[in-house]
C-alpha cells in the first residue's frame, strides 16, 4: 500500500472513530429516552389523579357541588387517558392508570354518599363499617 493511501486512511479513522463512539452511545440511549417519554405521558395523569384523591381525602364532608366537580374531573382524566397513544408494550401501564382512575371514582362515590347523608343524619349501620365485608347469616356453611 502506498504511503499516501495509508496516511489518508489513518487520518479518516482518527476522525471517524470518535463519531462512531458517539453514535454508538446515542443508539444505546435512544430506547431509554423513548421509554422515559412514554412513561412521562402517564405520570402527568397520575399526578392529576393524586391531586384529586388528596382533595377528596382532605374534605371530610363534601357538598354535592364538590362531588359533581370531582366527578367531572375524573371523567375528564379518564377521557384523556383513553386517548393516550402508546406502543403495545406499555398497555399494562395504561390499564394500571385505568385501575387508579377506578379507585378514585369509587372514592368519589363514597364521598357522594357522605354528601347525601351528613354525619349527624347517618344511621349507625352507615358508618365506616359499611365498607367491611360481613359474611352471610348462614356462615359457616354446613
Amino acid at each position: 500500500m502506498p504511503f499516501w493511501l495509508a496516511s489518508f486512511i489513518e487520518r479518516r479513522l482518527l476522525i471517524l472513530l470518535p463519531f462512531m463512539a458517539l453514535l454508538l452511545g446515542l443508539l444505546q440511549a435512544l430506547p431509554r429516552m423513548a421509554e422515559a417519554r412514554y412513561k412521562n405521558r402517564l405520570v402527568v395523569w397520575y399526578q392529576e389523579i393524586k391531586a384529586l384523591e388528596d382533595e377528596i381525602w382532605r374534605n371530610g364532608e363534601p357538598t354535592t357541588e364538590q362531588v359533581a366537580q370531582w366527578r367531572d374531573e375524573i371523567e375528564n382524566i379518564d377521557a384523556h387517558a383513553s386517548q393516550i397513544r402508546l406502543p403495545q408494550r406499555y398497555f399494562q401501564d395504561v390499564y394500571a392508570l385505568k385501575q387508579a382512575i377506578g379507585v378514585v371514582r369509587d372514592r368519589i362515590s363514597h364521598a357522594a354518599a357522605r354528601a347525601r347523608n351528613p354525619v349527624g343524619d347517618r344511621a349507625p349501620d352507615q358508618s365506616i363499617g359499611q365498607y367491611i365485608h360481613h359474611p352471610p347469616s348462614s356462615w359457616p356453611p354446613p
